[in-house]
């Protein structure tokens, strides 16, 4: 539904963002502001990857099964590297390369 009216879009983003809000600090070990402003970004550049990705799946579901699950694909691996980009960009201090071949 997300795909057909914009007002779906939002909500899902606004979910996505929710969630995002919760547990981000938890899972991240942000603070809340880092949560905050990490959830946000990444809320509005989900809505865009959502819109535009949502408009190449109506054209092709029902007409090329390849191609539609080549964008499910490349949908979901857009969120997982833009979830990575804005995490190491935004809190460069936060991941510590030393500690993983240290050991």
């Amino acid at each position: 539904m997300k795909r057909e009216k914009f007002i779906y879009l939002l909500q899902h983003v606004g979910m996505y963002t929710l969630i995002f809000l919760v547990f981000s600090p938890i899972l991240l070990g942000l603070t809340i502001i880092q949560g905050i402003e990490y959830s946000l970004l990444n809320g509005v550049l989900h809505l865009g990857v959502d819109y535009f990705t949502g408009k190449l799946k109506v054209r092709f579901i029902n007409k090329n099964e390849v191609k539609y699950n080549l964008v499910v694909v490349m949908d979901y691996t857009i969120h997982l590297v833009i979830l990575a980009i804005t995490f190491i960009w935004l809190y460069p201090h936060a991941i510590n390369a030393v500690t993983f071949f240290d050991k």
